[in-house]
């Protein structure tokens, strides 16, 4: 097959550089530029957009081969390609992301391009998310919001109505006389007077019509500037109201006037009345004959009503003066109204209030409830309403007149409304929190009504005990529920709330800080419920979510070694309570209950404590022997809110007269490196009266420990040092026990621990930067 020519060659780059605006059908390997482990394939080379068919590409995996003709795309394209999966990177390497000004992202799944988001998020690199399915796709962009603000925004195209005025403003211009103005008024000109009249002057003497083009619009601008007042020497005067506003304006208010799209439609629909004329005339006209009308038709009404009660008679009329149609409440508040009884007629005329016998009458009180008005005189009855129902309500109250056969009936409507209150929050989540330790979190509760409203705030479900926090309960250490948990006679009120009550004044707000101190380990799922004084209970309520866990912590050493001791001497060490979680804990090391056969007796003088998530704490333990011989005590520990499982550990030690005995019984290398020799000391301690011949024995490994002196003579009263030299032959714990003979009796024995770290696997010459391997002969 004869080799492509350069035209050909040249055709390939410019078509991939289309395929490459254009990717299509590659979804099955478009990300593997990237993730470049997968090997081509000969169908690929019918799909890929940056493959040819050579059969080299066959054995090299698909983002080599793609990379290769990527850089063809012109002299300014360079690239790399590695063969990982974004999921290692991100696991082994997350900071080799940082090194790009933009990724792009194809085909992952979501929970690697959530952690690919965060990451680049934190650096403020884009990512581009593209998906493709056949022919159809989308892409997403995840980057930080960069705000834009637009100091001088250009402004909307100017409404002046200058090609079609209206009378007023036309009357306007018309009393400007150019011409004939002084020059301090005519540099006072406002510009819009200005433009209007030259415009007048264009439409008589060169268009009937907007200028519309540049050319135009350059005309009408020197139109404009010879209207400018010029000096002795004709030289234009500096005036900014023609020069730097009317003529710079002028782009801007010759706008060719018309009615807006909406308001044309609104005018134009159906259910709009067609009205003509002047409105305004027309509307104050209209509703000024409504107004008489209405006030026609009501006194007509009024004179056939008293007409037919047989009240048509002036002498003996009393009317009420003022109708209630409105009362608009709340609940449980208090309104006070006034009405007027007025006696029209000539006599006297005894009233008599005639009591409600309705539910929402009976919370209206009338002040007097009788009486008698003088001839043309008015009684004034006050109204008092004390609203115990919700809803709208229509009631008539009657007053009875003397001779009178019908009441006088008195109509009052109106609606009486729940006083509303609402939280800023759906709920309150606390989240994780730990057994005693209170979390707190705030949230505001609004009064959206018009008037004060009295609250209490209490939660579903709550118990009235206090509740135990951890800083209480540190405080003792002989607290029974160190043993046997914490118990209550009822439920513990676990969330507090401050304020738990007070007044909300209307269209005011109350922050409220909600405190949860769990003493029980559950998921809790509460309702913070706000009852109203005499309203009503629950009237708002918030959802309170939280989970309560007791965080598992660790005691080390489990077993702690203590050197002989003399019988009734007080020895203090030392133990550590590890927290790797994250909730904090509370601990409490249990009181030993002594007894008078006791081996030994332990105390701390800080038994208690809280341990911080992922910290340690320390206890000190004084230990006192009581009797000769090995002893081993169970120390116990308790952790706040988990006493069925209380951690523990286990005092080793050995009481004894003064006498014979090492110092210390535990040696402790810790880590060390293998195969390399490391030493400690201690010291055998004689205090008898005679020498002691002594040697020493290893157990289990002897040929990784060295003793020296291995054998010897104590003085008496007298003491020798040893030095033990550990030289592990592996990796991993090491316990061993050095056996003590005194004479030929087995006297004691001390404890080895170590930790042997590194490799087993050594060169005899050491690593160098070059390994120089000199002249080699054949």
């Amino acid at each position: 097959m004869a080799r492509p020519g350069r035209a050909a060659l040249k055709e390939q780059r410019y078509d991939r550089q289309l395929r490459f605006v254009q990717l299509r059908s590659i979804e099955s390997w478009a990300p593997q530029y990237w993730r470049g482990s997968y090997g081509g394939h000969r169908e690929d080379l019918g799909s890929g957009a940056f493959l040819v068919r050579r059969d080299r590409e066959l054995d090299l995996n698909r983002a080599q081969s793609a990379m290769e003709l990527l850089q063809e795309l012109n002299s300014d394209v360079s690239g790399n390609f590695v063969e990982e999966s974004p999921e290692k990177l991100l696991d082994n390497d997350p900071s080799f992301f940082n090194r790009f000004n933009l990724v792009v992202a194809t085909q992952l799944p979501e929970s690697t391009l959530l952690r690919l988001a965060e990451v680049l998020w934190n650096s403020n690199i884009p990512l581009l998310v593209c998906r493709t399915y056949g022919l159809v796709g989308y892409m997403r962009v995840v980057i930080k919001e960069h705000t834009v603000v637009e100091s001088h925004p250009d402004n909307m195209l100017e409404d002046l109505r200058l090609d079609k005025p209206f009378p007023e403003l036309t009357e306007h211009v018309q009393d400007y006389d150019l011409e004939h103005m002084d020059k301090k008024d005519h540099s006072h000109t406002p510009w819009i007077v200005i433009v209007a009249k030259y415009l007048i002057k264009w439409f008589n003497e060169k268009s009937e019509q907007l200028p519309k083009s540049y050319k135009e619009k350059e005309a009408f601008k020197e139109l404009i500037r010879q209207g400018i007042l010029k000096n002795e020497n004709g030289t234009p005067e500096d005036e900014e109201n023609f020069e730097e506003e009317a003529i710079k304006n002028v782009n801007t208010a010759l706008n060719h006037t018309e009615v807006p799209r909406g308001i044309e439609e609104l005018f134009n629909d159906d259910c709009c009345p067609k009205t003509h004329g002047a409105v305004i005339h027309f509307i104050i006209t209209r509703y000024r004959e409504k107004a008489k009308k209405d006030i026609a038709a009501v006194g007509n009404h009024a004179a056939k009503l008293l007409q037919s009660l047989g009240k048509d008679n002036p002498d003996s009329e009393i009317v009420l003066y003022l109708m209630l149609r409105a009362v608009d409440r709340f609940y449980k508040q208090h309104g006070r109204y006034q009405v007027k009884l007025i006696n029209k007629g000539l006599l006297d005329a005894p009233f008599t209030y005639i009591p409600s016998t309705t539910h929402v009458g009976s919370c209206f009180k009338f002040a007097p409830e009788e009486g008698i008005i003088a001839p043309g005189e008015i009684q004034t009855i006050q109204i008092s309403f004390n609203a115990t129902v919700v809803g709208y309500f229509d009631e008539q109250f009657q007053f009875s007149v003397a001779g009178s056969p019908t009441p006088v009936i008195l109509t009052i409507k109106g609606c009486v409304h729940r006083p509303t209150l609402h939280f800023d929050v759906d709920e309150l989540d606390f989240g994780d929190i730990s057994f005693g330790f209170p979390f707190t979190k705030t949230c505001r509760l609004t009064n959206t009504s018009l008037v004060p409203v009295t609250f209490k705030l209490r939660v579903s479900d709550d118990g009235t005990q206090p509740a135990v926090s951890s800083f209480d309960q540190i405080r003792s250490d002989s607290d029974p529920s160190w043993r046997k948990g914490i118990h209550f006679s009822v439920k513990p009120r676990e969330f507090t709330m401050n304020p738990s009550q007070g007044t909300i004044l209307p269209q005011g707000h109350q922050d409220i800080e909600v405190t949860l101190c769990p003493n029980t380990v559950t998921e809790f799922c509460r309702k913070l419920l706000v009852d109203l004084e005499e309203i009503g209970e629950g009237v708002a309520s918030l959802v309170l979510q939280a989970r309560c866990f007791v965080p598992k912590l660790q005691v080390y050493p489990p077993i702690l070694c203590i050197d002989d001791c003399c019988l009734k001497v007080p020895f203090e060490r030392r133990f550590f309570i590890r927290n790797n979680t994250h909730l904090p804990g509370c601990y409490g090391l249990i009181p030993q209950e002594r007894k008078e056969d006791s081996p030994v007796f332990y105390s701390s003088p800080k038994p208690c404590g809280i341990v911080q998530p992922q910290s340690t704490a320390e206890i000190p333990v004084v230990v006192e022997v009581q009797t000769l011989g090995r002893h081993r005590t169970r120390v116990p520990i308790g952790v706040f809110g988990d006493e069925r499982n209380p951690l523990g550990i286990e005092l080793q030690s050995y009481g004894k007269l003064s006498e014979i005995y090492p110092s210390p019984r535990l040696i402790e290398f810790g880590m060390i490196p293998v195969l390399q020799p490391n030493s400690q000391n201690f010291i055998l301690f004689n205090e008898g009266l005679v020498p002691k011949y002594f040697r020493m024995k290893i157990v289990c490994k002897p040929h990784c420990y060295v003793i020296e002196p291995r054998e010897g003579v104590i003085p008496a009263d007298g003491a020798v040092p040893v030095t033990i030299t550990a030289t592990l032959d592996d990796t991993g714990v090491f316990d061993d026990v050095i056996q003590l003979f005194i004479g030929n009796s087995l006297w004691s024995i001390l404890l080895l621990q170590a930790l042997g770290v590194g490799s087993t696997i050594v060169i005899d010459k050491p690593f160098t930067p070059e390994l120089n391997l000199g002249y080699q002969f054949r």
